[in-house]
């Protein structure tokens, strides 16, 4: 895989200060289904008394589905969590009728100790491990932590350390009573994805949307290292990635996998120093690595430089790409509409609408059914807080929609049954 630099500026003026957005693109390779790596997943699924119900019924449906269509090489285990764990199925591939009954039968009792589920997940995974396979664990939830270790920090710790250890963890929240802001978290922690499930409709789609992708995968543990050079005062992602500071002013940032055929993107802004000549200037050493898992699992690097050019004050700048400037103003929407989404679960409605507003300013130039609908769905959180009607579903639908943004995959499922889950 071979980064593309695109910039909104390729030309900073001498003996001034500037600010530089360079965006980082690369494309995955096609996926090869008969060849793809075997699939080693544990479901991971929240059995506290509030799933009760029509919640859990569609979750033990999505999931039995997914069992149903396992590759041929592929081993799926299930596991619940309430004040504790329990191993419903094990590590197999699960043709027997016995294992979906057994699925079936999972009913719901205790408070929500996520992490006694997780570590057990990880204890199947590591009991019976087998190479060059793809190992993932993915956690539903619809409550907020209570049992187990509880702290943000704590978790994110324990995701990361699978993460070491060649598993990553993906993460549904469903409806609206869990912890948006942990469950990204730890998706960024454990190199996943994180989803917003609205409610039983939309369970067999998220669970579909996850394993597929799974299927898809061409690149594992892909990151993006930054070396800014002297030229640089400040450095910084605009993305929601998780990012890992090196030896200063260095930086990693996590990307998860990547998907067949799949083109993901960084967005990096550069604060350059007062350049006193003209001139080829390096921002910065850029380093793209990634364990390609359709070829032996063999680890891959790729390391380019970072240059803009320094001149005079009018300098024609041809190589700057309008593209960047939008992914700006995505960007920045997006991150308006997280901090407005967190004021208004605060009650400082006032300080939302105006974030919100300049959200919907800012990609007002932008072109595209995505901006479009963005600013739809920006419009209708104004109009929730206008009417003192904001509710925690708009607060799980503004922040999935912010993840979108910044991520560029998808994030939100919501019911097939009506087109307004806030009616």
């Amino acid at each position: 895989m071979q980064p593309r630099l695109s910039f909104d500026r390729t030309v900073i003026t001498t003996n001034t200060d500037e600010q530089v957005h360079t965006l980082v693109e690369f494309t995955a390779p096609a996926a090869q289904p008969i060849d793809r790596p075997a699939i080693d997943v544990v479901f991971v699924i929240d059995r506290s008394g509030s799933m009760s119900g029509a919640p859990l019924a569609a979750v033990k449906q999505a999931v039995h589905d997914v069992i149903r269509h396992l590759g041929n090489n592929d081993r799926c285990a299930v596991v619940t969590f309430g004040s504790d764990s329990e191993t419903v199925i094990g590590l197999d591939r699960h043709t027997d009728q016995a294992a979906l009954q057994a699925v079936r039968n999972i009913e719901c009792d205790g408070m929500t100790n996520l992490s006694s589920g997780w570590l057990r997940a990880v204890d199947i995974l590591n009991g019976d491990p087998r190479p060059d396979t793809l190992r993932r664990i993915v956690v539903l939830t619809d409550g907020h932590v209570n049992r187990g270790i509880t702290e943000h920090d704590g978790l994110g710790d324990m995701v990361t350390r699978g993460r070491g250890n060649s598993i990553t963890t993906s993460l549904i929240g469903f409806a609206d009573g869990y912890d948006e802001e942990l469950v990204g978290a730890l998706a960024n922690a454990g190199g996943g994805n994180d989803y917003w499930c609205e409610g039983a409709d939309a369970a067999g789609a998220v669970f579909d949307t996850e394993f597929d992708g799974l299927g898809r995968v061409v690149a594992q543990n892909v990151t993006i290292e930054v070396r800014p050079t002297p030229a640089v005062a400040v450095a910084g992602v605009m993305n929601d990635f998780a990012v890992t500071p090196l030896s200063d002013p260095a930086f990693r940032i996590d990307l998860g996998d990547a998907y067949g055929d799949e083109t993901r993107s960084v967005l990096l802004a550069f604060n350059t120093r007062p350049q006193p000549a003209g001139g080829t200037v390096e921002v910065a050493q850029l380093t793209l690595s990634w364990v390609d898992v359709t070829s032996d699992f063999a680890a891959h690097t790729v390391t380019v430089p970072i240059t803009v050019t320094a001149g005079a004050s009018g300098t024609t700048d041809s190589g700057a790409d309008p593209r960047v400037v939008d992914e700006v103003r995505i960007l920045e929407a997006a991150r308006d509409r997280r901090e407005a989404r967190r004021l208004a679960d605060d009650g400082d409605t006032d300080a939302a609408r105006r974030l919100l507003n300049r959200a919907s300013d800012g990609l007002a130039s932008v072109r595209g059914f995505a901006s479009r609908a963005a600013r739809t769905e920006i419009r209708e959180d104004l109009d929730a807080l206008e009417a003192n009607a904001w509710s925690g579903m708009h607060s799980k639908r503004a922040y999935s929609a912010s993840r979108e943004m910044s991520r560029k995959r998808s994030a939100s499922f919501r019911n097939s049954k009506t087109n307004d889950p806030f009616e």
